[in-house]
């Protein structure tokens, strides 16, 4: 009887979360700028204790690209003879030694991946669906190429999202995907959702496909309630060691408590389980990584942004460090 008792009190024990969000962030320090001819529309960012990893988005060369922390181009490499659609995202978890690396072919500006739309000089065409394309490395650094191992489509269980974030969740190994809610009508002004797929699932190429799971709604609409349109959108998400979760949008950056993020039955409320780190804001922000290892330094680049404003010809890094 006292160890089908203590069976069952060990059943209903609590998750282990992550440790308190820091709510104390030093002054953003500008580290460098991107080289911008070959990195001019970063959208992704692996930080690791001495590089940085890039990639561009909307339909540029199948390419990566690392750099030092100041922005000093060290090498990149071709990963594909392709060019892919729309790559918003770069994650990565490491396992038994080696490193997967996931890009991600998530940007959907229009809202229709997988379907087929007319074009000026043709009746229909077929636009691809978002997908990962995933990698394998013995060390996260820029001394090797990485190693194709296979490409998954993906589906959304309620039609098609646009994206510019994916992250792994260092511990588990499930991929995380946060939507960015940009459609005009509803322009920043909805729940964002965040969605998993399984480590057993985008890790073993065995499925071609893969339908998200919704894990809740995230409402940066009201966490961000007193910025525009664009301090309402997405743009980036990482997943730090300690289980942190830091959202990136054009105006700041978001962290959310591991336990609030992927528990449905638990409130997010702003400054208890949220907290807007007030980061420079860019011209066009769409990536953010934690460094490997490290959950109090936080990395973030912008796009060159002179499709918003001709004036700018910057690409700056910054970087930033908890203060708790």
């Amino acid at each position: 009887m006292r160890i089908i008792a203590l069976v069952f009190c060990l059943f209903l024990a609590p998750l282990s979360w992550s440790a308190p969000i820091c709510k104390q962030w030093d002054t953003p320090k500008k580290m460098g700028q991107l080289p911008l001819d070959v990195i001019d529309e970063a959208s992704g960012l692996v930080a690791t204790s001495e590089h940085l990893l890039h990639i561009n988005d909307s339909g540029a060369e199948a390419e990566i690209f690392w750099t030092r922390w100041d922005g000093t181009l060290v090498t990149k490499y071709k990963i594909s003879s392709s060019k892919y659609y729309d790559t918003e995202g770069l994650a990565f978890f490491e396992q038994d030694g080696a490193f997967y690396l996931i890009i991600g072919d998530i940007g959907d500006n229009q809202y229709r991946r997988g379907t087929s739309t007319t074009g000026w000089f043709s009746s229909l065409r077929s636009v691809p669906k978002t997908a990962l394309h995933i990698f394998k490395l013995s060390s996260l650094s820029p001394h090797e190429p990485p190693q194709f191992l296979h490409t998954i489509s993906l589906s959304f269980p309620d039609g098609p999202h646009n994206s510019e974030g994916i992250a792994v969740h260092p511990k588990t190994g499930d991929l995380y995907l946060i939507t960015k809610e940009s459609q005009f009508e509803n322009f920043g002004h909805k729940p964002s959702q965040l969605l998993r797929i399984d480590r057993n699932a985008w890790i073993s190429g065995e499925l071609d496909e893969i339908t998200w799971k919704k894990v809740r709604d995230i409402p940066f609409h009201e966490i961000n309630a007193t910025s525009d349109n664009f301090g309402k959108l997405t743009t980036g998400f990482d997943i730090a060691a300690d289980g942190t979760f830091v959202i990136l949008t054009y105006d700041n950056a978001i962290s959310i408590d591991e336990e609030a993020a992927l528990n449905d039955k638990v409130e997010i409320k702003k400054d208890e389980n949220t907290f807007v780190i007030p980061t420079v804001s860019l011209i066009q922000e769409e990536a953010i990584s934690f460094v490997h290892g490290n959950s109090k330094q936080i990395f973030y680049t912008s796009e060159r942004g002179l499709g918003i404003n001709p004036l700018s010809d910057e690409a700056p890094i910054y970087m930033m460090q908890c203060k708790d």
